[in-house]
């Protein structure tokens, strides 16, 4: 018996503050799989972690900010150990994410304003 192989992941979705992904169970190393562990991070904030039951094939990583960049990754356990992790996935949620405006103080900085412009259509 040894630990269980890396179960690949399939990017099913993604919307602004959401992924969802699939797996396939992989080879259990000859011990039934006990879960599976899915991790994911943006660039700039540590990994988040999530454990789930052996049975479940699909999870849905929500709360996520938008137009951000996720990458994710998971193992499967069973009783001798985790497996290795499945290859790193980088998905971006839908969305533009924050606007970052600045100037540096040395050079000229240009002063922006923004309208939010809406309409009222009757019919």
């Amino acid at each position: 018996m040894k630990p269980p192989a890396a179960p690949q992941i399939i990017v099913q979705y993604a919307s602004a503050d959401s992924i969802r992904v699939s797996w396939d169970a992989p080879d259990d190393g000859g011990a039934p799989l006990q879960g599976y562990s899915i991790s994911y991070h943006t660039a700039d904030e540590s990994w988040s972690n999530t454990e789930l039951l052996p049975e479940n094939n699909a999870f849905t990583i929500s709360g996520l900010k938008c137009g951000n960049q996720y990458i994710i990754k998971m193992s499967a356990h069973n009783m001798v150990g985790s497996g290795v992790a499945s290859e790193e996935i980088n998905v971006w949620t839908k969305g533009k994410g924050k606007l970052k405006l600045g100037c540096n103080p040395q050079q000229s900085c240009a002063e922006f304003k923004f309208y939010l412009l809406t309409t009222n259509v009757t019919r």
